[in-house]
């Protein structure tokens, strides 16, 4: 009962950078599938090939659910001669080691304030420049937070397991304890940031319906990279918010999925 209490409990993660290798990040995934540890990563044993096989695959799938702070960069991006055929005046050429977008010219990525699509490899939007924070590939392990790595053993873990283990439901519970921890991991790195409410003030379709707002004001051409202001004229003591921190839905999900292993270990006990 007391190891139950502990698995349960918010991991001590530090915000140092990880000492760890890829071979012993490796060994700590296979131990959560009780696997004995392997030599090199790059050994020909079908434990250490098996994890190489998921090792990519699992490493940007965890990049694209979070900001992660030590993965995230800033870029000018370069003008495509290109341009797309209608809805965008513009399209730029996306940074090689791009995950996912985070703020573009100062407006937050995922909001209505945003005013830009990603198709393939390209940025489409109607500004006249492009800059961009985002959430980069990062394949150095000893870059990675010690609450990325253990996350990611664990999601590891639960890609490998239904290849290399016999144990019913065993991949499944892995990712449910490695999704757990990221976002217990994602809640300090997110408060090294300032915090941000983004209000529904531009390019909304929101206030543009519910206000007679401008419909077009997230898709208007813009020559600089300042944020627009504000174009609607809201009613007195009207406050809109358009979206919230992630780290507070990140609440709700993580008290969910330790709920549901709660339930699965009294199924095994």
């Amino acid at each position: 009962m007391r190891g139950r209490e502990l698995r349960g409990s918010r991991p001590p993660f530090s915000k140092t950078m990880s000492t760890l290798t890829r071979t012993s990040l490796a060994n700590i995934a296979l131990g959560h599938i009780g696997k004995a540890p392997i030599t090199d990563i790059d050994e020909r044993s079908p434990e250490a090939q098996t994890v190489k096989q998921h090792w990519d695959l699992a490493r940007d799938e965890l990049l694209r659910q979070k900001a992660w702070k030590f993965a995230t960069k800033r870029a000018t991006l370069a003008a495509l001669s290109a341009t797309p055929e209608f809805e965008w005046a513009y399209a730029w050429q996306l940074p090689s080691d791009y995950i996912r977008a985070i703020e573009f010219n100062g407006r937050q990525a995922g909001t209505g304030e945003a005013g830009f699509d990603v198709e393939g490899t390209s940025l489409l939007t109607n500004d006249a420049c492009a800059k961009l924070k985002y959430v980069a590939r990062i394949e150095q392990v000893s870059a990675w937070d010690a609450g990325f790595c253990a996350a990611f053993a664990l999601l590891l873990a639960a890609a490998v397991a239904p290849s290399i283990s016999s144990a019913q439901g065993l991949g499944a519970n892995l990712r449910q304890r490695g999704e757990m921890v990221a976002m217990q991991a994602f809640g300090p790195d997110n408060h090294e940031a300032r915090a941000r409410a983004v209000l529904a003030t531009s390019g909304s379709g929101y206030l543009a319906a519910r206000y007679d707002g401008m419909a077009a004001a997230a898709h208007s051409p813009r020559s600089s990279c300042a944020p627009a202001s504000s174009a609607v004229s809201l009613p007195a003591g009207a406050v809109v918010l358009e979206s919230i921190n992630e780290n507070g839905l990140g609440t709700f999900r993580a008290l969910g999925q330790r709920f549901e292993l709660l339930l699965s270990d009294l199924r095994l006990a």
